[in-house]
């Protein structure tokens, strides 16, 4: 047996919108290491692209058109964060291998470049985040995106993703697992849209956060997420480790 119920296409034909469905879910958690290293990997074509093995194959493999003005959408997005960015493009070097380069603006009259293997972590994660976002329009899982970034550009993150929402035609359903205060600090998010994932003694509970009248009726009275729902959601022995 290799396939569920839902996975084969002659039994699930009455419920076949909902396996189209789920057969189009993206989980993403960009590994900075991965992408630099993923000449080395040996992945096999049915391997999940979940950590970013195939980034740069995804972007070579894109039509020029369309990855122009995607690498130019995230261009203009990252010279808030880095204002030295100056051009990101596609590069093939000397023996054949694809590369992201970036030009960056300094001292000297010449820019310099760096590609995938010496951008930081956190700029390359953006790019991967920013790129992702911009392809398809089925839900996209993203696991913490706020690794490896400034503080205060963690903030700018929920904005960032309305206003790419808003030049996509077809907009995606975007999930975010995190635990920063940063991120959930944005007072857009509202309790409607959030889900708390609470330890108990008896496995983890998840509600939704406007359910609970005491966090509902503090967020009305213009707290943030942040301030209201991560203490909520914290081990009640957490404060005894120290004691330890």
């Amino acid at each position: 047996m290799t396939q569920t119920a839902l996975e084969q296409s002659f039994f699930n034909r009455e419920f076949r919108s909902v396996a189209d469905f789920f057969g189009g879910v993206t989980y993403l958690h960009i590994v900075p290491q991965v992408v630099r290293n993923a000449g080395g990997l040996a992945l096999s074509p049915e391997f999940p692209d979940d950590y970013g093995g195939r980034f740069i194959e995804r972007i070579a493999k894109t039509p020029s058109r369309s990855r122009d003005a995607r690498l130019n959408r995230i261009l203009e997005a990252l010279k808030s964060a880095v204002p030295q960015f100056e051009r990101l493009e596609l590069r093939t070097d000397t023996e054949g291998d694809q590369h992201l380069q970036a030009s960056y603006r300094h001292w000297r009259a010449t820019a310099a470049y760096q590609d995938e293997t010496q951008m930081s972590d956190g700029t390359l994660r953006l790019i991967a985040l920013l790129w992702a976002l911009q392809e398809g329009h089925q839900p996209i899982l993203l696991e913490e995106p706020e690794l490896s970034l400034h503080a205060h550009l963690i903030r700018q993150i929920p904005k960032l993703l309305e206003k790419i929402q808003q030049k996509k035609s077809n907009n995606r359903q975007i999930l975010i697992s995190t635990h920063s205060y940063e991120l959930l600090s944005d007072e857009g998010i509202s309790g409607h849209e959030t889900l708390m994932f609470a330890p108990t003694e008896n496995g983890t509970t998840v509600t939704l956060a406007s359910q609970k009248e005491e966090i509902s009726n503090l967020l009305q009275q213009g707290l943030s997420v942040a301030e209201v729902v991560i203490p909520y959601t914290a081990p009640p022995e957490l404060y005894q480790l120290p004691l330890w």
